[in-house]
């Protein structure tokens, strides 16, 4: 279920994936190797951010409007100049899996979310996010483990 602070984070999740484009809302996007750049080299900033927040419900809520940013605009898996083993790309779909784990280990009452929706859909979520990990020529070899 969306509420106000999800619906917030998806913006900004959004934003930061599509470096700025999706705030014009224009319809056109264009993306290549430094925008791929630019989102790889973030995302661990991102999660960072996302997991300084007070509570365990805004850390849920920002790693989820981030990962849906992520996977709505996916071009920076797919392009980018860091993708070797061991380089950034790799190092922040782990920081963004380490993040996921810890906050799946709480309880739905401490994450604030609904145990019938927003659980199922988080994980289908990540389980998406991990096949489009897998079927990418550059990430297929970077394991995304994100189950706690």
């Amino acid at each position: 279920l969306i509420n106000k602070s999800r619906d917030k984070a998806i913006d900004a999740g959004h934003s930061f994936a599509s470096c700025g484009q999706s705030d014009d809302d224009c319809g056109f996007m264009t993306f290549d190797t430094s925008s791929g750049n630019q989102v790889v080299f973030g995302i661990s900033n991102e999660v960072k951010k996302a997991l300084k927040k007070k509570t365990p419900a805004e850390r849920f809520d920002a790693l989820f409007g981030l990962s849906h940013g992520l996977k709505e605009f996916d071009c920076w898996m797919h392009d980018n100049e860091c993708w070797g083993p061991g380089d950034e790309l790799e190092k922040a779909i782990k920081t963004l899996a380490k993040a996921w784990r810890q906050t799946l280990k709480k309880s739905d009452a401490e994450l604030k979310i609904d145990t019938e929706f927003t659980r199922p859909g988080i994980e289908a979520l990540l389980e998406q996010i991990e096949g489009d990990l897998q079927g990418c020529e550059a990430t297929r070899e970077f394991k995304f483990k994100w189950r706690p």
